[in-house]
């Protein structure tokens, strides 16, 4: 993949150990282009400073956003029928809970602010939050 000075990347670090190895991202800024290696600055909101390291292109993955409009890749709403999916957080346990079923229907209340979504699981229904749906298949 060719890179250029400027563009956006995703750097990969990892950490190996004996039980299993972890990966982290950071998005990064390119400033220099090598044959064989970048050297990149961390784009974070919390840095004071630039800090600039080198890092093999091989741990980069570039993103793609010079052609994007923000009318671009926009989210597709599930209609009533659509096999759905959804994922909730309990912030009091962290459970998580992932939701898959056949949207029943939809519920708008503006007065309220509310639009939930009927999701049947099977004999059982679920309410979810209608903007966390997303369409799994037809």
């Amino acid at each position: 993949m060719g890179y250029k000075k400027n563009d956006i990347v995703v750097v990969i670090s990892s950490q190996s150990s004996s039980k299993k190895d972890k990966y982290s991202y950071s998005f990064c800024k390119v400033v220099e282009v090598g044959k064989h290696d970048l050297i990149c600055k961390s784009i974070s909101k919390y840095s004071v400073r630039d800090s600039f390291f080198t890092v093999s292109k091989k741990r980069c993955i570039k993103v793609e956003h010079e052609k994007m409009t923000s009318n671009d890749a926009k989210i597709i709403n599930p209609q009533i029928g659509d096999l759905v999916v959804c994922v909730i957080t309990n912030y009091k346990n962290d459970e998580v809970k992932k939701i898959a079923g056949v949207l029943e229907s939809i519920h708008y209340d503006p007065s309220k602010n509310i639009e939930e979504a009927v999701v049947r699981i099977g004999q059982a229904t679920e309410i979810v939050d209608y903007k966390n749906l997303i369409i799994l298949g037809d």
